[in-house]
């Protein structure tokens, strides 16, 4: 299911809008509305959708300018621009951003529901790619990342970690002491929904496509392992990161989970220690804190 807001200041138009998607048809979901261009941006980067239908002239950030902040996301929404106005400098800036769609008021309802086709082709197209890429990589580095979890795994069951055995994990940039560690738990909710649809059964693919987008946002932090039998998945923090940014990039990374695998996922973070002989504990205690 993909996720849209609609943004237009005229309540009228927002209904109408409501009324023409097809939305049990085309499997969307009417996550939020916005009446300006401010409030569409917060929601957007709060709510993460997969599509947005805007306005050009609502109050606030609006025109150009809001197709230039929208269009710019990393693991943005599809761009759908209405306009009351048929107006070439309109039309030419929604053009050069790459959107998605520019319909004309009055809307025409097979018009808008081919246009939201378009963006679910193209937001299916970039998740079958990235799937590719993630077969590729796995088919490398498979049996040596399968081997590598195992053994990390053990440690935490066993509660076994020490200095020694946990450079064995950590890839060169973290050489040198180290005197911070902290855990964060992760909880997907619709895993099992995900691997079907998606990624025809194989939930190490769909682990590995989760381990790679969460380490876009922490690889200067620390390290990512999943439990391929448990699907279990921790982030251990092994450079000191206060707690206000560690909420940005945790949030960050479950917007991208969410945009980009459709994943909604949970997370539970233990205190921090001085030692890696905590690890364990740490483990635990932040698995109580995502189920409680």
């Amino acid at each position: 299911m993909f996720h849209v807001i609609l943004a237009d200041d005229e309540r009228e138009t927002l209904n109408l809008l409501e009324s023409l998607i097809h939305w049990e048809e085309l499997n969307l979901f009417l996550l939020g509305e916005a009446e300006n261009g401010n409030d569409l941006c917060d929601k957007v980067d709060i709510l993460s959708p997969h599509i947005v239908l805007i306005d050009m002239n609502m109050p606030g950030i609006h025109g150009a300018e809001l197709i230039e902040h929208l269009t710019q996301i990393e693991h943005g929404p599809k761009v759908i621009v209405i306009s009351g106005y048929d107006d070439f400098s309109y039309t030419k800036a929604a053009i050069n951003s790459k959107i998605t769609g520019y319909l004309l008021k009055p809307v025409d309802e097979d018009e808008l529901n081919d246009t939201l086709q378009k963006a679910i082709n193209e937001l299916r197209s970039e998740q079958i790619a990235q799937q590719q890429k993630m077969q590729v990589a796995i088919s490398v580095h498979k049996s040596q990342n399968i081997l590598q979890a195992q053994s990390f795994w053990e440690h935490i069951e066993n509660d076994t970690f020490s200095l020694s055995s946990l450079s064995e994990f950590l890839p060169p940039s973290f050489s040198g002491p180290l005197s911070f560690f902290q855990v964060c738990a992760f909880r997907f909710i619709n895993l099992k929904d995900i691997c079907s649809q998606i990624f025809k059964g194989s939930s190490s693919l769909l682990l590995y496509g989760i381990k790679n987008i969460v380490e876009e946002f922490f690889s200067d932090y620390g390290i990512c392992y999943c439990n391929n039998q448990t699907k279990e998945f921790l982030l251990l923090l092994v450079r000191k990161i206060d707690s206000a940014n560690l909420s940005v990039l945790l949030e960050q990374a479950c917007h991208a989970l969410l945009k980009s695998l459709s994943i909604q996922t949970y997370i539970g973070v233990s205190s921090h220690h001085t030692n890696c002989e905590n690890i364990s504990l740490q483990y635990s205690n932040a698995l109580y804190a995502v189920d409680n």
